[in-house]
């Protein structure tokens, strides 16, 4: 769940929910003030699926459990390695895949001031075209408006919508 101030309120929301949604707007490279955006995308923090190991209500034994899209062992696997406490293999189960979730979410970024629109605010989506490798559906993460003698200008900054992990248990082989 993530959190925002709205209209004198505080709203709390499921970011992937929102993720999903249709976007308020299309922005165009025209749409950035002074062509005023930058862009990072980066592989080092993105991975396909965690693997998490728990020893349960204090024990000794250790359970290790694994979420992914793809197979562990395959050759393009890219996994994260937990060690959390946890109560049950579904608890787990949902800390890990929010932990891939959260980690994909900070891979590819865009930020930049953009001509003011009451529609753009924290926690929509808007569909982004014309700036090449950057376009995509994008959610956003923060926006704050300036105004000024000169101009208003809105500070937007975002994340790329990706594939998330499923919070939801599927039945997981158990390893001590």
């Amino acid at each position: 769940l993530s959190v925002k101030a709205y209209k004198k309120s505080i709203v709390v929301y499921s970011q992937s929910e929102m993720e999903e949604k249709k976007p308020v707007k299309k922005l165009k490279r025209a749409d950035f003030v002074d062509d005023s955006w930058q862009y990072a995308d980066a592989l080092t923090g993105v991975y396909t699926g965690a693997r998490i190991s728990y020893k349960p209500g204090g024990g000794s034994e250790e359970i290790s459990v694994y979420v992914g899209e793809k197979d562990e062992e395959a050759k393009d696997s890219r996994v994260l390695f937990l060690n959390e406490a946890a109560d049950s293999i579904s608890d787990a189960y949902r800390k890990a895949a929010a932990a891939v979730n959260k980690s994909n979410q900070e891979a590819t970024t865009l930020s930049g001031d953009i001509w003011p629109d009451p529609k753009i605010c924290a926690g929509v989506t808007v569909e982004i075209s014309g700036l090449g490798k950057a376009d995509g559906k994008y959610f956003v993460d923060k926006c704050t408006t300036e105004v000024g003698n000169s101009k208003t200008r809105q500070s937007v900054e975002m994340h790329k919508c990706q594939k998330r992990l499923s919070q939801e248990p599927k039945p997981q082989e158990e390893t001590a």
